[in-house]
């Protein structure tokens, strides 16, 4: 979370990792700009159950989410591959 109250409170990895097959999910609170690095692009990005637009820098491999404050109390967010 950049310049924000939000924390990461859990990861989880779901999926076969060396397939690119599957997905992470992570659990927060907070409202803000996420980001996380990855190698290979997400096919897409959920919060709480709704798709979310997700930026992919293709040259940094920077994957950026905006949370919105009406997920300040908490979040699950789900990075599919």
């Amino acid at each position: 979370m950049y310049n924000s109250g939000g924390a990461i409170e859990s990861v989880e990895q779901c999926g076969d990792p060396s397939s690119y097959n599957g997905r992470i999910h992570i659990k927060g609170r907070g409202a803000g700009s996420f980001g996380g690095y990855s190698s290979v692009k997400p096919k897409g990005c959920s919060i709480n159950g709704e798709e979310e637009e997700m930026k992919y820098g293709e040259e940094d491999k920077l994957v950026t989410v905006t949370i919105d404050a009406s997920n300040n109390s908490g979040w699950d967010m789900d990075i599919w591959y």
